[in-house]
C-alpha cells in the first residue's frame, strides 16, 4: 500500500467514532494502557494503544456499525488461520470472545466469557481452550475483587483469584494483583 493509499484510509477513519476500549472495559479518552499481570488473556492486545477516534491501533479488527470491535481473521501462508468473535452483552459490555486457531495441523477454540456484578464491574471471567480434534479442554476461571480507580473511572488495581482446570480434572489456584497503568489523550 502507497503512503498516499496509507494517508487516505487513515484519514476516513478520523472522521467516525470508534469503540476500541470496551474491549478493555476502560472509559474517557484513553490514549494506552500498561498491564502487570500474571494471567493470560485472549484480547487482541496485551498492551493497547488508540487513536483519539476510539480506534485500536496496530489491529486487524472489524467494526460494526456503532463502531465496535466485533471480531478479526488472519491467515498466513495457509499454514497458520485464526478467527476472533467478540459478541456483547447489556450496555455494550463485552459478553465473550471466541478464537478459534489452526496452525500445522492443531485446531484450538479458546472462549473467554465475562460476568459482571449488577452495577456493571467485571466479577469472573472464565477463559476455556479446547483441542478440536482430542475435544480435550483446559480452564481458567477468574475472579476479580477489591478494585481501585483513577480519576476517570478506569480499575487501576484489583485482586485476582484464578482457578486452572487441566484436561485430568486436577486444578490449581494462585492469587495476585494486576494493575494497570492508563495514558489520557
Amino acid at each position: 500500500m502507497s503512503v498516499i493509499a496509507m494517508l487516505i484510509c487513515f484519514n476516513s477513519f478520523a472522521a467516525t467514532e470508534y469503540h476500541g476500549r470496551a474491549l478493555y472495559g476502560l472509559v474517557g479518552n484513553v490514549k494506552s494502557v500498561k498491564w502487570k499481570t500474571k494471567a493470560k488473556r485472549l484480547y487482541p492486545e496485551s498492551n493497547p494503544s488508540f487513536f483519539e477516534n476510539g480506534l485500536l491501533c496496530n489491529s486487524t479488527l472489524f467494526y460494526d456499525s456503532d463502531g465496535y470491535p466485533i471480531g478479526s481473521s488472519m491467515v498466513a501462508n495457509n499454514k497458520f488461520s485464526t478467527t476472533v468473535d467478540v459478541k456483547y452483552g447489556e450496555d455494550h459490555r463485552v459478553g465473550q470472545i471466541t478464537e478459534t486457531s489452526q496452525s500445522y495441523g492443531s485446531n484450538f477454540t479458546t472462549t473467554d466469557d465475562f460476568e459482571y456484578s449488577p452495577d456493571g464491574m467485571l466479577v469472573k471471567e472464565t477463559v476455556t481452550e479446547t483441542d478440536v480434534k482430542s475435544g480435550k479442554a483446559k480452564k481458567v476461571e477468574m475472579r476479580y475483587s477489591d478494585y481501585q480507580f483513577d480519576s476517570t473511572g478506569n480499575w487501576i488495581s484489583r485482586s485476582v483469584t484464578s482457578i486452572t482446570t487441566k484436561e485430568n480434572g486436577s486444578t490449581k489456584t494462585s492469587e495476585f494483583v494486576e494493575t494497570r497503568t492508563i495514558t489520557y489523550f
